[in-house]
């Protein structure tokens, strides 16, 4: 009786397969469907992400390159504004390097890039290229005027993924606008230099201060107190000893130092006890001494016509002078 239940239900099963129906070709075709947009939609997710990521690569990028630019632009100021052209020069390790407006990958341009990352400490990889791989733009300005500051602009753009620069320079204003998918930045020297100038004249401020205090501090220690007598200086313009100027002052005529009349050269700096951030500008030029020329007023230049007055100087990449005046007054 169990053996015939067992031959019973192997019939039932055996029958019930066969009874069993498969897919249809319509629902492989829905199948097979829904595979494909799933993976079209995957694609073009997968793509996006691809490019969104070479996006931010790219600003990245030009981030740091826009950090290395100002960075050598507060460093090498004054070579860099004392050229007039449209190019962004600057000296490193005894050679000059110029950026022109052009694509990076120009040999000159190319050779900045490599002095501008040595230069600056940051490095880069394909520094003409963005992430897209394709190689950016450069512009440079002529140097421009804003009152009594002169600078140039320099701005390095990312043409996207179109390869095309859509973008405009105007190279007379440095206005950079950016189009279409470009990425870019712009690097300004007007703040650079105007806080250079202000620096500088602080500190030819001080130094006059310093030099009208000396003028005062002489005259006070000598026995005649005669009044006619020049204290900037302890020679005439002729670099002989004169009764009318003071030979126990420890600076010498700017006259007679062959034309370097630097604070050291004249002796201010160990008469004064200068420390380096008032020896030199904000560019890193010696400030200089002018108590001889007929911009100053001394016995030799206008008799003994009171005050007496020395000038401090220096001068600006474009070749403005900045000058301070020390008066001698009792």
């Amino acid at each position: 009786m169990k053996k015939q239940k067992n031959i019973l239900m192997t019939k039932l099963s055996y029958n019930q397969i066969c009874n069993q129906k498969g897919f249809t070709l319509t629902e492989l075709i829905i199948v097979i469907g829904i595979i494909l947009a799933i993976s079209v939609m995957m694609f073009g997710a997968a793509k996006y992400w691809i490019r969104w990521m070479k996006e931010v690569e790219t600003k990245k990028k030009l981030n740091e390159l826009q950090k290395a630019i100002i960075y050598v632009y507060k460093n090498y100021a004054y070579t860099i504004d004392s050229y007039s052209q449209e190019q962004f020069c600057f000296s490193f390790q005894n050679n000059t390097y110029c950026f022109t407006s052009d694509s990076a990958d120009n040999e000159q341009n190319y050779q900045a890039l490599q002095a501008l990352a040595s230069a600056s400490g940051i490095g880069f990889d394909h520094p003409e290229r963005d992430a897209m791989g394709t190689v950016l733009q450069i512009y440079v300005s002529p140097r421009l005027k804003q009152g009594e500051i002169q600078y140039h602009v320099i701005a390095f753009v990312s043409p996207g993924w179109d390869m095309e620069i859509g973008s405009k320079f105007d190279s007379q204003n440095g206005v950079l606008q950016l189009k279409g998918d470009d990425i870019g930045f712009v690097v300004s020297g007007l703040q650079i230099e105007t806080d250079k100038w202000n620096d500088t004249v602080k500190i030819l401020s001080q130094l006059r201060d310093i030099y009208q205090n000396y003028f005062n501090i002489l005259y006070a220690q000598s026995s005649d107190k005669n009044v006619y007598v020049n204290r900037f200086a302890n020679r005439n313009t002729s670099c002989s000893e004169s009764q009318y100027w003071d030979k126990n002052s420890l600076i010498t005529n700017s006259n007679c130092v062959g034309g370097n009349n630097t604070l050291t050269n004249v002796g201010a700096v160990s008469a004064w006890g200068l420390t380096k951030d008032l020896i030199y500008d904000a560019w890193g030029n010696e400030i200089k001494v002018d108590n001889a020329s007929s911009d100053t007023r001394n016995p030799d230049t206008t008799g003994l016509n009171l005050p007496y007055t020395a000038r401090v100087y220096t001068s600006t990449p474009w070749k403005t002078q900045i000058v301070a005046t020390a008066v001698g007054v009792y």
